[in-house]
């Protein structure tokens, strides 16, 4: 399986018409990063992945089938794509948020193909778009589609504030177009 994705990666060949004639152009559309849980890929985790400085905006991270027990800091422009919710789950083992969303940047990040569970925190626990500063900051465009999110739990912080966002929060962030599709 591994060598059909790696078939995808790297420069792709764009044919132009010109005239009477046919130019290939070189175009790089990021490159397509394996994260395998079983050693098959670049990445044995996800937070390997989004910590190596060979991941960039543009590129897209995909993870095999697994289940991947880690607490996730989505680097800008980055897409995270799983192979679907019924197989690949993402278990934040109750230590935070199980994703946390990148602000402060006009990134166009994706979240598609996962089941997010078991993350625990008092603003966003499956998954967080949280400013921790005072003045608002920009959340550029996110996507998150295709990801079942369930069984996460906002908590009370140390002054018995009740937390909010089990399941997704975005807090202090500017949001200019929220569209909500397929819910149910």
């Amino acid at each position: 399986m591994r060598s059909a994705w790696q078939a995808l990666r790297g420069l792709v060949r764009v044919s132009v018409f010109a005239g009477l004639g046919c130019l290939a152009i070189p175009l790089a559309l990021g490159t397509t990063h394996i994260v395998d849980g079983s050693g098959g890929g670049d990445f044995t985790t996800i937070a390997d992945a989004m910590a190596s400085p060979a991941v960039i905006a543009g590129d897209t991270v995909l993870v095999m089938p697994g289940t991947y027990v880690e607490n996730i800091m989505l680097k800008g422009g980055v897409k995270l794509l799983g192979s679907g919710p019924d197989v690949t789950i993402l278990d934040g083992n109750a230590a935070g948020p199980v994703v946390t969303l990148p602000v402060n940047g006009d990134y166009n990040n994706v979240v598609s193909g996962f089941t997010i569970t078991n993350g625990q925190a008092f603003k966003g626990a499956g998954i967080a778009a949280v400013n921790p500063l005072s003045a608002t900051k920009s959340l550029g465009r996110q996507t998150i589609t295709r990801n079942v999110i369930e069984g996460n739990h906002a908590v009370r912080d140390g002054n018995g504030l009740n937390g909010y966002g089990g399941g997704i929060a975005i807090y202090k962030t500017e949001c200019d177009h929220h569209q909500q599709r397929d819910s149910q």
